[in-house]
């Protein structure tokens, strides 16, 4: 299920940031806009409508400190990413990431995964039946901000 969030990406910038570096901090497309926003020193203008359309709010963080070496990571441990599509949908904290496989042919109710991608990537080793608690948190949190 990782397909899509491990990804290249190649930055240019010489005036701010240093080249020849391999990094594998944890950014998503959320990312973006903010960043952005910070390199060009402008600000959002926060959620609300504008010429009758709703404008949302931005839910990711800018990774400008991080490329610029003020900060050493992107986000904050408990800082959350998610996805839905329909019943699908995963969340990420930290290192560890939920996943559900929805009620269907193979299983009769939504079944959750717990995986650790930092030593895990390939999510090969379920870790939801030694950690329920955090499982527990975890989907209590997808279900009220990511569903």
């Amino acid at each position: 299920s990782e397909g899509g969030l491990r990804a290249a990406s190649f930055v240019y910038y010489p005036a701010a940031v240093s080249g020849g570096v391999v990094n594998g901090s944890f950014m998503t497309i959320l990312d973006i806009l903010p960043t952005f926003l910070e390199i060009a020193e402008s600000e959002h203008p926060g959620a609300g409508e504008y010429k009758g359309r709703q404008i949302n709010g931005i839910r990711g963080r800018s990774f400008w400190p991080h490329m610029t070496g003020v900060s050493d990571t992107v986000h904050l441990p408990g800082d959350t990413v998610g996805w839905s599509q329909g019943e699908r949908g995963a969340l990420i904290r930290g290192d560890y990431k939920i996943i559900n496989v929805p009620p269907g042919r193979s299983v009769e109710k939504t079944v959750w995964q717990l995986y650790d991608i930092s030593t895990d990537p390939g999510e090969r080793d379920d870790l939801a039946i030694e950690m329920p608690d955090l499982v527990l948190d975890m989907v209590a949190v997808w279900e009220a901000d990511w569903r």
